[in-house]
């Protein structure tokens, strides 16, 4: 079955593409690309955020795949360490790009 859509938050906007195949295993793969979209945890954060995500869930097992480029943010956390407070010193021009891979497997 095939999956098209879209994500709305905020101002931003988000476009979803995949599919569900059980012919073999059950699979949901769906890639997720968006620009701007808004997150927020009040009082603790609020950011716009551009995501390029490959999504993959099998029976047991959870697969994220891609880039998050957070492009403005607003973090107010409750306690952060001084090791903490030197890596956000660092990022450049005020952007945080989060990249990287999420795999979890989930017990039965």
């Amino acid at each position: 079955a095939a999956i098209n859509g879209q994500l709305n938050s905020g101002q931003g906007v988000a476009k979803l593409t995949g599919g569900l195949d059980w012919t073999q295993e059950p699979t949901l793969k769906l890639k997720i690309d968006g620009q701007r979209l808004e997150f927020s945890q009040k009082p603790l954060f609020k950011a716009k955020v551009s995501p390029s995500l490959n999504l993959q869930v099998k029976p047991y097992v959870v697969t994220l795949k891609g880039d998050a480029l957070v492009e403005d943010s607003i973090l107010n956390p409750q306690t952060l360490s001084d090791k903490a407070v030197q890596h956000l010193c660092q990022s450049q021009e005020g952007r945080t790009h989060l990249r990287g891979e999420l795999r979890q497997h989930i017990a039965s």
